[in-house]
């Protein structure tokens, strides 16, 4: 892999390129995919030359999955996010929906008043509204719970049949 200092190719400034930051959210439940392939396309991004430092962040220091995988020395979240700064929200089981009181909503607030863009992938979603990060914007999430997001968060302007929605620094 290439390291942050590294230059991309074909630049010939000599000046490093901007490292951005890319922090997943890992909460209790969370589906392996919706993790691993967005791991994924980071990773091949930062060996392709991109400037990407992904960390993999909870409140706890052991989270697993709704497949049963473990994930272990998780990071603790970051004190600090600004612009540049990404946060993934990968999605969960849809069956323990409505139990995000473990999630951290005050510091999800806290990242979108500095800045930094956040994501959700799929039921993800449910978090970033939660949060109060939805309200008033277009957003998206996992087709089978489409009508549950549209209920349960009424000021979220739920659109249907999308694959992702960017609504200013908020992409579901």
């Amino acid at each position: 892999m290439r390291t942050p200092t590294d230059n991309k190719p074909g630049d010939r400034t000599g000046t490093a390129p901007v490292t951005h930051r890319i922090f997943f959210l890992l909460l209790p439940r969370i589906h392996l995919l919706d993790l691993a392939g967005p791991a994924q396309v980071f990773y091949e991004a930062h060996d392709l030359g991109g400037s990407y430092h992904v960390h993999f962040c909870a409140t706890t220091g052991e989270i697993a999955s709704a497949q049963g995988l473990t994930f272990a020395r998780l990071e603790p979240l970051p004190g600090r996010t600004g612009p540049g700064d990404l946060i993934i929200v990968p999605g969960m089981d849809s069956k323990h929906l409505g139990e995000e009181d473990h999630a951290p909503l005050s510091w999800l607030r806290s990242v979108s008043a500095s800045g930094a863009e956040i994501a959700s992938i799929c039921s993800g979603a449910f978090v970033l509204a939660r949060a109060g990060l939805l309200d008033g914007r277009r957003c998206a999430t996992h087709w089978k719970v489409t009508d549950r997001l549209e209920s349960e968060h009424p000021r979220a302007l739920v659109l249907r049949n999308r694959l992702f929605v960017r609504d200013g620094s908020i992409l579901t």
